[in-house]
């Protein structure tokens, strides 16, 4: 029986290991990660006296950071279950006094019952839909087109405004780069394979995917998370008339901030000029191959339209 119970358990350790490696993650990594992150939650709740100026209730809540903290790092355990597991263990633990026999939920939860969160929440569920109805690869060919980048400046540009677009609607700067990723492989496309020309599609990588989205991103309240999380801080600290327009324009010297990297990557890479073969025909055959707008495109469109202009005047 022994035998069978460790056959069994190393079996079991081995079809995990084998989960994770499907996944990209190292099991010695997420192995030792899960280890520690608890070994030092009991640490802190449990064994350490309480550090000068905390109390046990404080150091069961820096137990909990550590523990979280951990297991993102590692990877231990899926974000989104690390998570929601925080207030668990603020729960477990009476981190947060509780009142009257009662655990304070309402405060526990408070992460999950703000205003901010269901803003966010319904961002991304529009942008997930617009990424499944393709409206987000209309808009940034559309306006490509519209804007004749032939060449890998005004390409830039273009993907520049396509960027501002799509934070109105993709807000988080990894899931706008992930929407354009098809639009930027199939303009790099376009480009040759010359020494002038594959600097060019890193140039075009490198500002369209990675400036484009987090200067953005800091441009447009719903565009990054962190940025609602302001929000609400300022919110609690009694500046509660922040909305869009407000936001904009606190940000707006940000937007600079592109153009100075627009000067030094043209300059690092050499690129000023590097011209697209075709680029203008190519990128509105790309646009008319879409076809008419559809009708679930036209919905959505018209949906997040009245849900912005709602947000942006406060209602």
């Amino acid at each position: 029986m022994p035998e069978q119970t460790s056959a069994g358990s190393g079996s079991f350790l081995q079809y995990l290991a084998g989960n994770l490696r499907r996944n990209g993650r190292s099991p010695v990594r997420v192995y030792t990660g899960f280890v520690i992150a608890w070994a030092l939650f009991f640490l802190f709740w449990t064994v350490l006296p309480p550090f000068p100026g905390l109390t046990h209730n404080g150091m069961a809540v820096l137990g909990i950071v550590l523990w979280a903290s951990v297991m993102w790092v590692s990877e231990a355990m899926p974000t989104g279950i690390t998570g929601i597991s925080i207030p668990t263990l603020l729960l477990i633990t009476q981190a947060i006094p509780w009142q009257g026999g009662k655990p304070p939920m309402s405060i526990i939860f408070a992460g999950f019952t703000n205003h901010v969160i269901w803003l966010c929440l319904f961002a991304f569920l529009v942008g997930a839909v617009m990424q499944l109805v393709g409206l987000d690869k209309r808009i940034a060919l559309g306006i490509l087109a519209r804007l004749k980048a032939s060449s890998v400046g005004r390409v830039i540009w273009g993907m520049f405004f396509v960027n501002i677009v799509l934070g109105f609607l993709v807000p988080a700067a990894n899931a706008r780069a992930a929407t354009l990723l098809p639009v930027v492989q199939g303009i790099c496309r376009l480009l040759g394979d010359t020494p002038e020309e594959r600097a060019a599609k890193k140039a075009i990588v490198i500002q369209s995917l990675v400036y484009g989205s987090m200067i953005c991103g800091m441009f447009i309240m719903t565009a990054h998370l962190p940025n609602m999380i302001m929000v609400g801080i300022f919110d609690k600290a009694g500046f509660s008339n922040l909305n869009y327009l407000n936001w904009m324009l606190l940000q707006a010297p940000y937007l600079g901030m592109f153009a100075l990297t627009q000067a030094w990557i043209r300059w690092h890479f050499g690129t000023r000029k590097v011209h697209i073969a075709g680029g203008v025909e190519a990128l509105r055959k790309k646009y008319d191959d879409l076809g008419p707008m559809t009708m679930p495109e036209k919905v959505l469109l018209g949906i997040f339209a009245l849900a912005g202009i709602m947000f942006m005047t406060g209602k």
